[in-house]
């Protein structure tokens, strides 16, 4: 939460040197209307927190899987929002995805009786859910795309509280190489305005459909650097989420026109 709070607020100082550059006028930023913030903060800080908790409390692989639920759950909630129907291949996805998330979870009662345990997984599908709804929110919400920035500086005031509420008080040392990675993690905070804007003027179900990468090469790294303790209920959960994603957006990868 503590490097949450520090890349947060690296997010937003790139904005404000933004805002600066552009003649902004800076206040303006923070006049939006009161459902911008709601979304903004529920998606931004409730994703990130959400997150964090679940890679806390349960097995990184585990927890990742479950979260990178997502791009499933956005096709489903952007044909909501659109009042148009699934096609067979993505209510075949969304239905592999649930069967993984459940195999995920079965390991918790096998071989796990830690309540902490099952509240990580909850959280990281909670993670799914609320930047699903957040993403197919943000074209309905209007504000700027870079008012993103202000979720950011809020952000990093309320996992900054949360850090000082329920993390022990270890801060990080002061070294080169950890002033560069924060650096580096504090520019990519700037990708939640470049996907806000993406999902404000493109097309959703596209961008879900490539937005399937993501978990598959997240999860393959996790699988190579981190130990993990296969068993026969992960290794079928996280490729049934993995084939979901992919079968539900098989058109739209395969399309000619990508």
């Amino acid at each position: 939460m503590l490097l949450s709070a520090i890349t947060s607020l690296c997010g937003f100082i790139i904005c404000l040197i933004y805002w600066k550059y552009q003649k902004e006028n800076i206040i303006n930023k923070f006049n939006i209307s009161f459902s911008a913030y709601a979304i903004g903060i529920f998606g931004i800080c409730g994703y990130t927190s959400t997150w964090l908790i679940g890679l806390k409390l349960a097995p990184p692989f585990e927890a990742n899987s479950l979260n990178y639920m997502w791009p499933l759950l956005l096709v489903l909630f952007v044909a909501k929002l659109e009042k148009s129907t699934l096609s067979f291949l993505q209510i075949i996805g969304l239905f592999l995805g649930l069967v993984g998330s459940i195999m995920i979870f079965l390991r918790h009662y096998s071989v796990n009786n830690n309540e902490l345990y099952l509240l990580g997984l909850l959280s990281a599908l909670s993670g799914a859910i609320i930047w699903a709804t957040y993403s197919s929110l943000t074209k309905i919400i209007k504000y700027e795309s870079d008012s993103v920035g202000v979720f950011l500086l809020v952000t990093s005031v309320i996992t900054f509280i949360l850090h000082l509420c329920f993390e022990s008080q270890n801060y990080i040392t002061v070294t080169l190489s950890n002033i560069m990675m924060i650096f580096l993690l504090g520019c990519s905070r700037v990708s939640f305005i470049f996907w806000d804007y993406a999902m404000k003027n493109g097309d959703q179900r596209m961008l879900a459909s490539i937005a399937y990468l993501v978990p598959v090469i997240s999860t393959t790294l996790l699988a190579i650097f981190t130990p993990v303790s296969w068993t026969i209920s992960i290794t079928i959960g996280a490729v049934l989420i993995l084939s979901g994603c992919i079968i539900s957006n098989w058109n739209k990868i395969f399309s000619s026109k990508i």
